[in-house]
């Protein structure tokens, strides 16, 4: 996409710099692309895979490189940026026309929100199966709000927004439903969540 951009005359966009492809990190690091791929055999280096292809997210590589120098490594807290989770078309459609930078991770609901809770993606697409109807997308969580709405001390002026306190007890309410799901998540694996 960049390279396309240069030819056309126009500047690359801002966010397609913040992952780079297999031969954008080797040009970047005056490799080969062979010796790249080495690196990512060995898990020698930070990258990511979406949909079958190599990301190597720029801030985690200048970290990286920073440890490299024997300098004081940048601590990598940030989650990559990737959208792990089920296959939705129009969610993916979203995310690539947005140019938001975020990769999409097709991997499934349950898969996409273990990645969200062991910090290797942003957020969670995810479809889920009701036990009971064996029917997808059958709400999940309650009624968000029903704590919350027409309590005027939870609502901000507008009505609409909630308080702090709201929020909290919003979060609560969606918490007390995930919680069962991301801990079975783990299903007693090392590493998983609730493990």
């Amino acid at each position: 996409m960049a390279n396309d951009d240069r030819r056309a005359g126009r500047a690359p966009d801002a966010h397609a710099s913040e992952m780079m492809s297999t031969s954008e990190v080797a040009a970047y690091l005056r490799l080969k692309e062979r010796r790249v791929y080495d690196l990512v055999r060995q898990r020698a280096i930070p990258y990511v895979r979406a949909t079958g292809k190599l990301l190597f997210p720029r801030t985690q590589i200048d970290a990286w490189l920073a440890g490299k120098r024997g300098s004081a490594a940048i601590a990598i807290s940030a989650r990559p940026p990737i959208i792990a989770g089920s296959h939705d078309p129009l969610l993916e459609w979203s995310v690539r026309e947005s140019r938001c930078g975020l990769a999409m991770l097709s991997v499934g609901s349950r898969a996409g929100v273990g990645a969200l809770a062991r910090g290797d993606a942003v957020a969670a697409a995810t479809h889920w199966i009701d036990d009971a109807s064996g029917e997808y997308n059958v709400p999940l969580v309650p009624f968000l709000l029903a704590d919350v709405a027409g309590i005027d001390r939870l609502n901000q002026r507008d009505g609409i927004h909630p308080t702090a306190e709201g929020d909290r007890i919003i979060a609560d309410t969606v918490w007390n439903v995930l919680e069962p799901v991301v801990m079975s998540l783990g299903n007693g694996r090392e590493g998983a969540p609730g493990s």
